[in-house]
Order: C-alpha cells, then structure tokens, then sequence
C-alpha cells in the first residue's frame, strides 16, 4: 500500500512539474507576443503620424504657393473654377482676393464672385485685420489667409481649407482602417511565431528535466548500493561489539553468580524446567551464532562495494561537471600548441590490448605532425571516448579505424566501426545527455555521457563533431582548426 502511494505521489510531482513548465513557457509565449504587439502598435503609430505630419505639410505648402500666386494675380473678369494643372501655373484650390483702399473692399478675384459686398466677405475681413500675424487660418470659415500692407493699399488673399482638411480626414481615416486590419493579422503571425520563438526555451527546458530524471535515476543505484552495504557493515559492527564487550554485572550476578544468596537458591530450584534453564544460560547464542556467520572476507566485499560505487558516483559528478562548464561558458584548461599526430597515437596504442580482448582489432592511419592548438589533456579524452565507443559497439571480429588528416584549413579526425546501422531518427539523439540507441547500451557501465562530453569538447576548441551510419560502419567525424 505503502508502495502504491509513493507511485501515486511520484507521478503526481511529475505532473505537477510538467504543467509548471507548460504554464511557463505559455505565460513566456504571452509575454513575448504582448511586447512584439506592444512594439508593432507603436512602430504603426508612428508610421501614420509622420505621414500624417508630411501629407499635412504638403497640403499647407499648396495652400501657400495658391495665397502667393494669387497676390501677385492681375486682375480678371472670368469667374471659372480653377485648373489643377500645377504644370501651367494655374490655382489648384479654391481663393479669392480683396484690396482695402481708403477703408473700401474691393474683392479683386477670385472663385467667389458671390462674395463681393456681401455680409460674409466684411466678417471674414473684419476677422482677419484684428490679427496681429500677417499670414494665419481662421478656423471659423475654414480659410487660410496671407495679408500685404504696402502703405497704400491692403491686399489679402484667402484659400479655401475644406479640401485640404477633407483630403487629411480621408488619408487619416484610411490609415485607421488599414492599421486595424493589419494588427489582427500581425497578432495571429505571431501567435504562429511564439512557438518557434519559444522552442529554444522549451527545448532547454525539457532538456534539463530530462537530464535531471536520468542524472537522479544514474545516482539512485549507487547510492542504493552504499546505503544497503554501509548498513550491513553497521550491524556487523554493532553485533562484533556486543559479543566482544564485558559481562554486565546485574545480568552476571542474577544468572552466574555462585556467590550471591539468590543465585543460589535459582541455580539449586527445582521450580524451573530444564527449557526454561537452558534459555537462561543462552541468553547470547544467537548473537554470536550471527556474528560467526559475518567473517572478514564478506565486511571487506561490503566495503568494496561502497568504494566501487563511490568511485562509479565521482566519476558521474565529474562528467556532469564538464557538460556544466560546457553549458556556462566557461573554458577550463591551458590552450597552447599540440601534436595531435602524438596525441592520437598514444590513445590508439593504449586501446589496442583493450581491442584484442573484445575480438576485435585496431588500424590507425595518423599524418605526421599535425599540430593545433588546444588542451591535450581534453582532446586525448575525446578521442578515447570515440574508440571507448567504438570497440564497445562495434561489431564482433570487426576492424576498428582511426584515421587523422589534415587539409589547408581544418585538421579532420574519423573512427569508425562496423556493426548494425544506426537509425536515423536515432542518429540525432546520439549526442544528447544519458541517451543510448538501443537497449544494449542500457546494460553498459557508463552513464551514456561520453558522446555528449566529446561534443562538448568540440565545441571548445571552434571544432565539430558529427555522427554517420549506414550497413558499411559507423563514423564519427571530428573536425577543429589547424593551427596558422
């Protein structure tokens, strides 16, 4: 029952991360979708205010040229609306002139002969001479105005602003819309694009919960293991010094005693039975019957497991330290010029007897002095992890190869075994942390570290580390610089 709840309560807590990670990565999805949002609107506001400003300063430019080409207008009979042929110099809006002399309007031109010695023509007038500015609008008649004093005579021309302000309300209306068209459609865009946006992340994140179950699940047996043999190797202890210790003396002299009165009188009745006697004086036997079944031989095995899978949970620490590193940055070790020519001879030679024992034989082919630059301590490991793999997996009686070459740019390592092909959709998680292709790497003693290790070395030193597999061999193809 007890088992039962702890399953129940281990997949809930598993339940409860996974949808603590989907409720991250949904509310980062809202998040970036408001700021893109946020940011689009004010780039669209923008856009339509400076439009807006430059079609409005386009328009007053053609009201201006009208207003100056209409003050220097002769005089003329016809009344016909104006041309909007800016070409030939004609009026493109709506105008009309008045001269003021010795205090009478005279209303000199024009598109509005309907105005002369009208009520409307001396308001619009009256209006326009209490303004202290010479050119101006007068929002009331929608009119825009440039007046001339030239001591004689005042001459102001007026142009009409309805089509400019008509012309300003249909390109700001239209801009409306169109803004409240697109928007709805960026949102949707990227509400498309918050899912490739947010991969990356969600990425990383099933990465790391990943990597933490299979790290906790590669610590659990060994720790399994030490605490079990600890314990045995505590109650061996325990049980050694109570058959070692000295005889209490309250149990000694209640029991043994021949001296004591009571001892006597127990050891001489004939109340007790013969099994109740024979329990007395073998208070201890099944303790030191145990304690003789414990001998050295098994104290010594116990401890060499914990020693074994000590060692066994350092070395997990320590590879789950490098991909750490890898994954913060942060570059260890002393980069300077290495003969990965030697180095990767030294490695060959030191797997050759491991290669003969597994039944399968090792040929390198290595060019002389290649030299880059690096951490040879890390590029020998990288190097033993690939034919570490390589003898473990690859096929029985099989050759293994190890081939180094050098090109004008890249230096260009390659092991390969033969052996079953890899399947594809299984060739891209080769690199990644605890994965094993198949369930017979699942038996291995390693932790399904080594790939991911090697890439990360890789990667350190500006290189790359791929993988290939078809029926011939498997193939793992490093590259990195050489050194210039």
């Amino acid at each position: 029952m007890n088992l039962k709840k702890f399953k129940n309560l281990k997949e809930s807590k598993k339940a409860v991360s996974r949808d603590d990670g989907e409720i991250m990565l949904r509310k980062l999805r809202i998040k970036f979708i408001c700021i893109c949002m946020v940011l689009v609107t004010i780039l669209v506001s923008l856009m339509i205010y400076t439009s807006f400003i430059s079609a409005r300063r386009n328009l007053e430019a053609v009201s201006a040229d009208v207003l100056n080409r209409a003050m220097h207008e002769k005089p003329s009979n016809k009344k016909e609306p104006p041309d909007f042929d800016f070409n030939q110099k004609r009026m493109a809006l709506p105008y009309f002139t008045v001269d003021i002399i010795n205090g009478s309007e005279y209303l000199a031109g024009g598109t509005y002969p309907e105005l002369e010695n009208s009520a409307l023509l001396s308001a619009i007038l009256k209006e326009c001479l209490q303004r202290d500015k010479k050119s101006g609008i007068l929002e009331r008649y929608g009119l825009r105005y440039l007046r001339v004093d030239n001591g004689f005579a005042i001459k102001i021309a007026f142009a009409d602003m309805s089509m400019e302000l008509a012309t300003l309300r249909r390109m700001f209306a239209s801009w409306i819309v169109m803004a409240l068209a697109i928007l709805p459609m960026i949102l949707g865009l990227l509400i498309l694009l918050s899912g490739w946006a947010v991969e990356p992340v969600a990425k990383a994140w099933r990465r790391q919960r990943i990597f933490l179950s299979d790290a906790s699940h590669e610590l659990k047996t060994p720790l399994a293991v030490i605490l079990s043999n600890a314990a045995l190797l505590e109650n061996a202890l325990n049980l050694s010094d109570l058959s070692d210790s000295p005889a209490l003396p309250d149990a000694n002299n209640n029991i043994n005693n021949n001296h004591a009165p009571e001892n006597n009188n127990i050891k001489n009745n004939n109340n007790y039975a013969p099994e109740e006697n024979i329990n007395i004086n073998n208070n201890h036997a099944p303790e030191e019957n145990i304690n003789n079944n414990i001998d050295n031989t098994q104290m010594a095995r116990w401890a060499g497991n914990i020693a074994a899978e000590s060692r066994r949970m350092k070395n997990l620490v320590e590879e789950m330290l490098i991909l750490a590193r890898s994954d913060s940055g942060v570059i260890s070790g002393n980069l300077r010029d290495v003969c990965l020519s030697d180095t990767a001879a030294d490695c060959a030679l030191s797997f050759e007897t491991l290669a003969f024992e597994c039944g399968k034989s090792l040929r390198y082919e290595i060019a002389p002095d290649v030299t880059v630059t690096g951490d040879e301590e890390k590029l020998y490991r990288l190097i033993s992890i690939l034919l570490d793999n390589a003898v473990k997996y690859g096929a029985e009686n099989g050759v293994i190869l190890l081939s180094l070459e050098k090109t004008d740019k890249q230096v260009k390592l390659c092991v390969s075994n033969p052996g079953e092909p890899i399947p594809p959709e299984q060739l891209k998680h080769l690199f990644e942390r605890f994965y094993r292709a198949d369930a017979s790497r699942s038996d291995s003693t390693g932790f399904g570290l080594g790939l991911s290790i090697a890439a990360a070395i890789a990667k350190e030193h500006k290189g790359a580390l791929r993988v290939e597999s078809d029926e011939i061999s498997t193939r793992f193809l490093f590259s990195m610089p050489i050194k210039k």
